[in-house]
């Protein structure tokens, strides 16, 4: 009977180390602030060990920003990399952090030695309400310390800074949100830096692609397959690409829950067309004058439904559907859908060697994310109506379509900007195209 029982307690020993190994949360820091102001111990009330995450999926972090999933009683374990102020912590250093209820106390000399820092859980709560700041620091200057990111601080952040560092998991980021970084990024000192290494399960899932390759090896493979993707040359497809795109094929595409780009190009636009049923109104008139009703588009109809110049400041679209003035371009809701929902929110850069983006000074090795989605929706150089279905933004090309030329990067920048990006528009245009002729 003993030695059945035996696996059960071995089991129950190994869950119980398990919980004190995993009690602890590490991560690293990109910048330590100071530690001040100290924290007087009072209580720790209401100790919710289920509010947040042990293991930190998801931080945000800058000078007296620090994240790492913090909640009343949890400890962690911090290793500072640099300090912003001299004195304010040694690089390599490993803090043990804890959360309890302290209160804020008088000023006194930052901590250089390895010692356990808390922060009151009232102070917590108060510098987690990004509404009540009055400044863009305001809180995070009186109090600094750790505290919890939600998504909607973080779009904050971007908005307000445009660059930062987050974390993920142990991996430290640059959150470059600077469409004049990011085009520095890509392009004028793009030999600084590659393609992130991929996870090596995504590595054995996705095998040794194009989108995966680095160096002479993906330079050798871009050479070889970049002629096949040119317009010209996919022009001479859109006579079988058309005839393959029947209502079956169509519909499957909706059906099917994938990453495919075309897909969810198609999907993304007929949803928005279906909510401004004056664009689809326009849209399904330009086809028709194409195409006629039930001819299959060819590739001379496909150059007429590219975008043109029109008059500058078009008109709004009822004065468009009105008039008849604007000649709306099914490349233009295709892009206004690909800038409100590209098929990558985000993608992510790592420095070969020691970098200097902008004013930033960055180790090799430093990742950088690059959130594609929040440029595009970036209020300052897409105006007010940023968050709006408006393709008439796009009436003057994509160039003019904003106040920088960066602010519109669905398929990426630079030499490795996504070589399928002219296949997948035109499968989308004749798709939409089939489906706009249809009563």
């Amino acid at each position: 009977m003993q030695t059945r029982q035996w696996p059960v307690f071995q089991f129950v020993s190994y869950l119980f180390v398990l919980s004190q190994l995993f009690y602890f949360s590490h991560a690293d820091v990109g910048t330590a602030a100071r530690y001040t102001p100290p924290y007087l111990p009072t209580a720790c009330y209401g100790d919710d060990q289920t509010q947040f995450p042990s293991s930190n999926l998801f931080a945000a972090a800058g000078d007296g920003i620090w994240d790492n999933g913090a909640s009343c009683g949890r400890q962690y374990l911090v290793r500072c990399i640099s300090a912003s102020q001299p004195g304010t912590c040694v690089p390599d250093q490993t803090i043990q952090v804890k959360i309890v209820d302290y209160a804020p106390t008088a000023q006194s000399p930052p901590s250089t030695q390895s010692t356990t820092i808390v922060l009151s859980e009232t102070a917590f709560g108060g510098i987690t309400d990004i509404a009540v700041l009055t400044s863009p620091f305001a809180g995070f200057e009186d109090m600094e310390g750790f505290k919890p990111f939600t998504f909607k601080e973080v779009e904050f952040l971007i908005m307000k800074f445009a660059t930062f560092l987050v974390w993920f998991g142990p991996t430290v980021r640059l959150t470059v949100a600077d469409p004049d970084l990011i085009r520095e990024i890509f392009t004028s000192k793009s030999d600084f830096y590659e393609k992130n290494e991929a996870h090596p399960v995504m590595k054995q899932v996705e095998g040794e692609g194009l989108l995966s390759l680095k160096g002479e090896k993906w330079g050798h493979h871009q050479k070889i397959s970049a002629p096949i993707f040119h317009m010209e040359n996919l022009k001479l497809l859109v006579p079988l690409v058309a005839q393959r795109v029947t209502d079956f094929e169509v519909c499957e595409w909706f059906q099917t829950l994938t990453e495919d780009t075309t897909s969810n190009l198609l999907t993304w636009t007929t949803v928005l067309l279906a909510m401004h049923p004056q664009w689809q109104v326009q849209a399904h008139d330009k086809v028709l004058r194409v195409c006629g009703s039930r001819d299959i588009p060819s590739k001379d109809d496909v150059v007429k439904l590219k975008t043109v110049k029109t008059k500058p400041n078009p008109p709004p679209p009822s004065r468009c559907i009105k008039g008849n003035s604007c000649g709306v371009q099914l490349t233009m809701i295709l892009n206004e859908s690909l800038r409100l929902y590209p098929p990558a929110i985000a993608t992510i850069r790592q420095a070969k060697v020691d970098a200097e983006p902008g004013s930033y000074v960055i180790p090799r090795g430093t990742e950088l994310l690059i959130p594609i989605l929040a440029v595009h929706h970036d209020q300052a150089i897409r105006g007010n109506d940023a968050n709006e279905f408006n393709p008439a933004r796009f009436s003057e090309g994509v160039a003019r379509a904003a106040k920088h030329p960066v602010g519109f990067i669905p398929f990426g920048l630079g030499v490795r900007t996504c070589i399928w990006q002219n296949l997948a528009i035109l499968q989308a245009k004749l798709s939409l195209s089939i489906m706009l002729q249809r009563p």
